[in-house]
């Protein structure tokens, strides 16, 4: 009855594994051969929080290609033998490589092409006159009056002087 709990789980895993790995939440994977292991480390993005991630390792045997040890961050992968959606991410990954031949990781910002400095798009018109564009308020004599008294509208300043103490 245990085994068949742990089976189910294990199913689970690599379904949610498998929608993690085609959702690209892979992020790195590093690799070091060492004696008779294959030992992969990295970070796997979580589910459904996109700045949350965690760390993997799995150590693989060498001529077989088993899993012999595996490790998450996240509470199901703990332990020397973890089984979680994220380690099952890296494992589809695995296979697709070795499938394929291409890998599947996400990019982060700083692999893309700077951008920023890039406009959007081109402007294509012409300036235009400020009479020429629409307004909302008639046009009348009296919006054109200048506002000071009659007295002083003939009036001009000659000379200003500020002192300042």
């Amino acid at each position: 009855m245990a085994g068949d709990k742990q089976f189910t789980k294990n199913i689970k895993a690599v379904s949610k594994g498998n929608a993690m790995f085609q959702g690209n939440r892979v992020q790195a994977c590093s690799v070091t051969v060492k004696d008779n292991s294959i030992y992969f480390t990295g970070i796997v993005g979580a589910a459904m929080k996109n700045k949350v991630s965690y760390n993997y390792k799995l150590k693989m045997d060498k001529s077989t290609g088993d899993t012999l040890n595996s490790d998450c961050e996240c509470p199901a992968g703990k332990g020397p033998h973890g089984t979680c959606k994220h380690l099952a991410a890296v494992l589809l990954m695995l296979q697709h490589f070795t499938e394929t031949g291409s890998v599947v990781i996400d990019k982060i910002c700083t692999e893309n092409l700077q951008l920023f400095h890039k406009p959007i798009a081109t402007y294509h018109g012409v300036p235009v006159d400020a009479e020429s564009i629409p307004s909302r308020q008639r046009p009348s004599d009296e919006s054109l009056e200048d506002p000071r008294p009659a007295k002083s509208v003939k009036c001009q300043v000659t000379k200003i002087m500020l002192e300042v103490y």
